[in-house]
Formats: C-alpha cells, structure tokens, sequence
C-alpha cells in the first residue's frame, strides 16, 4: 500500500517509487500532493508540482482537493503555489458541497481568505454552496468578526441570503452567540431579524441560552417574541423553559407582547415544557406570573401536574399543590388523572403528595373504568395500595365499564399480596360479578392463580358454586382447561357442587373428558356425589363423550367399581 509519512521529507521524495507514480492514489483516494497540503509540507508540495505527472487539482474519494485542504488548513504559502497553476479549479466542490472560500472562512484564515478573493475575483462569498452554507455564513456562524468586515467591504453582497433551510448568516451568527457580528448584520438595511421563516435568529439565541443576543433582536420592530420558527411551532419562552436558560427566561417574561400560555404544534406550553424537563427554578419564574395557565392541556390532555406526577417530581409537584387553581382531578385524553399516573408509575411520595389535596378524588375513573385502586392493584404494589385503603372515601368495590373490581383485577394477575389486602378490608364484595358474570375466584380459577385460589377459598362468604352467565362454575372452568391444582383445591372445600351444569348442560366431568385431562377426571371420579349419568342438552354423558382410551378406561373401570 502506498503510504507517505505524516513528517514527509524531500528524500522521500527522491525515492524511485515517488518519483515514478506521484499521483498514485490512496485507497482513499488521496495522492503524495494531497497529503503535502494538508501537513503543510511546503518543500515536498514545491517538488510535487514540479513533477509532469503530478495531477495539482486531484479530488479523493470525498471529493478534497489540494487547494481545498491547504485552504481549510491555513497554509497560505501552499495555497498560493496552487492558485499559480492554471490546472487547479478554485471552486472545486467537496462532499459537503464547501469550495476552498468557504473553508477558509470557516476555519477563521483571514490571510487565506483575502488571497483567494484576490486571486479569485469570480469568488463570491454569498455564493451558496449546495443547500446548506455560503463562505460568508460560515464565518458568521462562527463569529470570524475579521472576515465577515471584508467580505462586507467587498463590494455588492447579499448579506441577507437565504439558504434551503430557511438560515440566514444572521441566523447562524445568532446561534453561536456572536454578539459583535450580529451588531454588524443588523446595520444592514436588507438584513431581516425575523430571518427566512424557519428558524428566526431570537429562537436560536434563546435556544443555546445568548442572553444578550436575544437582548438585541428583541429590540427589532419585525422580531415576533412569541414565534420559535422551524422549532414545531414552540414559542421562544417554551424553548427557553426546556433549555432551563433562567436569564432568558427573565428576559422573554419582561417583554410585553409575550404569550405566558403558547403552545407549540403539540399543545405543549413553556410551564409544561419546564415541569416535563423538571426545571424547578423555570417553574418557580413561571408560576410566578399573574396570567400563567396552571392547568394548561397538551394534545394529549395532559396538565403540568401529570407530567409532575408522572416522572416523580415532588418538588414540581408541591409547586403546582401550593396553588388554588390546579385541578387535581382533571383528566387526559384516556381520562388518566395525575393519581392515577402516579399510582400506575408506583411513584409512593407522589401519591402521597396528591392524596394529601382535600378535592382528591379518590375514586377517579379512567376511560376504561379504572380506578387508582384498581390500578394498584393490577400491580400488586400493596404499599400504595394501603394508602389508597386509607382514604375515607375510597370505594373497593367500584367496577369499571367491563364489570371488574379492584379484587377481581388482582386474582386475575394472580396478585396473592394484593388479594390479602382486599380481603382484609372490611365490605370488600367477594362474590362481585364482572360483565361476563365471573367472580374473582372464577378469574383466578381461569388463569391457574394457585395461591390466589388458596386465599380466596378460605373466605366464609365465598361462593365456590357461583356460576357465570353461561352457567359456568370455578370448578367447570378448572376442568374445562385441566388446571389439576385448581380442581384439586375447589373439590377440597366443603359443599361444591361437582355436577354443575352450564347452559349447555355440561358438568365438570363432561370438560375435562372432552379435553382427555385425565387427572381432573380421575380427582372428579374419586368424590362419592359426581354423577356419570348425567346427560347434557343433547342427551349425550360423560361416558358417551369418552369413546376410547384412558379417559373412557379411567370411567369406565371406576364405574364398574362403584356399581
């Protein structure tokens, strides 16, 4: 592979090797002359150029030219040797689009860029450079005060170019906080403070927090104090808000025209941006004002109390607590309430901050019914639980909109810690019934919820033969889907009833030989009431359903044995 050192000295040159190929390319493409350029090696880059082979306007693979590299380097001496050279194109175009004009403004080479412009009077520094900068906004955005007076000096210069992405050099100057190069844009009659309609120079000041950037735009009669530009319609307080820039914050607060409550596309407004971000003091500044919406909505309904409730920020949340106007209750667009996110989150010090608000309810209901009960329940978090339980007005037995109650939610995710809580609580409804008529013991019978089963069964006032609207028992449903520690524990409590019958006239036996559950049939057979002669709605038994087999075999020979 052909290498050139980084220290490249003229007796590497004198090389057979050099001499005969001094344009062989890299496997990046770059030639011997390339990499002289970019280090600066004046000697090698003389002997280079003498060379007849020597190609002086080679672009690598990501299209840098000599000129290019000594330009963005600053090497002024090599960028004049290659401006002599009829054979090298000073507006070569690199990746990126940037010509040698450009990079030296970028990198701040006032020598070299004089050079060029001289050299090169066909340069134009407002000249865009594919769809992103020109030579003179690179060197506003990066507060080169030196270069942006010459090419201001030099003649017609649109000062004021917009580029495809709505920037300025006003813009880009305003972004990296270049006061002094501001100060000069803004002298210039064509120079707009609003910018291309993308994004405004203010928004970009008071996005990377330059204060007295910010100062001056605001001091332009065409500056809008409330638009943020491209940022999705965010007004400039709520970007500062969410950057916590405390100063701008200040600032943008004392304009008259500032809009306290805007929100951006998505509804979401500087109080809301600052309490999502948990920007105590942007918060504190915030609340502070007279006018400001402490219950404003995003467009998913939520309040700046959800978003505190949500992410655990009791700080905020005392904030937002310590005021008369914030609705604890109110509800997003799934009818979420701020208690309810945070019993949902299992945030305990934020329950306990919302619960402590005497207009808490409690008992709030989502868009499916559910209440904060519920909810913790769902999650087996016992402790927050207890202080829901703790709430004089909490109701355990409500039921959402398919029927469940917090009980039932619990047995059916197998909770056992959960379950034990609701039992001991006095006039829980063990028996409620949800939409398809299922108790709580039928949703753990369902799901196999073996200590929940235990638990549930050791109630007095549990009724173990309750049966669903179509007739089914906890004990058919265990038998029906071979749950053999279900069947096992139901048949072990005093008075089930083993031939249940559905609507269909099934009983539990019927289930369980359908489904060939050869032990659930053999644990039924053992019970001195079950009845093998019993016959569904279409006349067919437990023996008639077996056919052939271990099931018919196990029925048949305990038959036997019982005749």
């Amino acid at each position: 592979m052909f290498v050139i050192p980084g220290a490249l000295s003229l007796n590497n040159l004198h090389d057979p090797f050099y001499n005969v190929i001094p344009s062989r390319h890299q496997y990046h493409g770059r030639t011997p002359l390339s990499y002289a350029a970019a280090g600066g090696h004046l000697g090698a880059v003389e002997v280079l150029l003498n060379h007849p082979h020597t190609n002086a306007d080679h672009a690598d693979y990501i299209h840098r030219t000599p000129l290019s590299l000594a330009a963005f380097e600053g090497y002024i001496h090599i960028v004049s040797l290659l401006l002599a050279r009829a054979d090298v194109a000073a507006k070569r175009y690199n990746r990126f689009y940037d010509i040698p004009l450009m990079l030296a403004a970028s990198q701040g080479h006032t020598a070299v860029v004089e050079m060029l412009l001289q050299r090169r009077p066909d340069m134009r520094a407002d000249g865009e450079i594919g769809h992103n900068l020109t030579a003179f906004s690179a060197a506003a955005g990066r507060g080169h005060v030196a270069i942006v007076e010459l090419f201001l000096s030099r003649g017609p210069i649109n000062a004021h170019m917009v580029n495809l992405l709505g920037y300025t050099p006003l813009a880009y100057a305003a972004a990296g906080g270049h006061l002094r190069v501001v100060e000069m844009l803004l002298k210039r009659t064509e120079v707009q403070a609003y910018g291309g309609g993308s994004s405004s120079p203010l928004s970009l000041a008071v996005k990377h927090g330059f204060t007295e950037v910010a100062k001056l735009l605001l001091q332009r009669d065409e500056v809008t104090v409330n638009n943020g530009g491209i940022h999705y319609g965010k007004a400039t307080l709520r970007i500062a808000a969410e950057n916590n820039h405390i100063e701008m914050v200040r600032v943008l607060l004392d304009h008259d025209d500032v809009d306290v409550n805007a929100r951006s596309v998505l509804g979401t407004s500087a109080l809301t941006a600052a309490v999502q971000e948990g920007h105590v003091d942007a918060v504190t500044l915030l609340l502070g004002r007279s006018d400001i919406n402490a219950n404003v909505k995003d467009d998913r309904g939520l309040t700046p109390i959800m978003h505190a409730a949500e992410n655990d920020n009791t700080e905020i949340m005392g904030l937002l607590l310590g005021r008369d106007d914030v609705d604890v209750n109110i509800q997003d667009i799934t009818g979420t309430s701020a208690l309810t996110s945070a019993v949902k989150e299992g945030h305990i010090d934020a329950v306990t901050l919302l619960l402590g608000r005497s207009d808490m309810n409690a008992n709030v209901k989502d868009s499916r019914g559910h209440t904060p009960l519920m909810h913790a329940a769902e999650n087996d978090d016992t402790e927050i639980m207890g202080l829901l339980l703790g709430c004089d007005d909490v109701d355990v037995n409500v039921q959402s909109i398919t029927g469940i109650s917090a009980l039932a939610v619990a047995a059916q995710e197998g909770q056992a810690g959960a379950v034990a809580l609701l039992l001991g609580w006095n006039g829980v409804n063990v028996n409620s019934r949800d939409g398809r008529g299922y108790t709580p013991l039928m949703g753990a019978v369902e799901r196999d919820h073996v200590e929940v089963i235990q638990t549930l069964i050791l109630c007095d006032d549990v009724d173990v033969n309750a049966r669903c609207r179509e007739g089914t028992s906890a004990l058919s449903i265990a038998a029906y889907t071979g749950h053999d520690d279900a069947v096992a524990l139901l048949l072990g409590r005093s008075g089930i009833n083993v031939n249940s019958q559905d609507d269909y006239g099934y009983t539990p036996m019927m289930g369980a030989v359908q489904g060939s559950y050869v032990g659930v049939v053999w644990m039924l057979m053992m019970c001195d009431d079950v009845d093998l002669s019993v016959r569904c709605n279409e006349g067919i038994s437990a023996l008639d359903i077996a056919g052939d087999g271990a099931v018919a075999l196990a029925l048949n020979r305990n038959a036997m044995d019982a005749n």
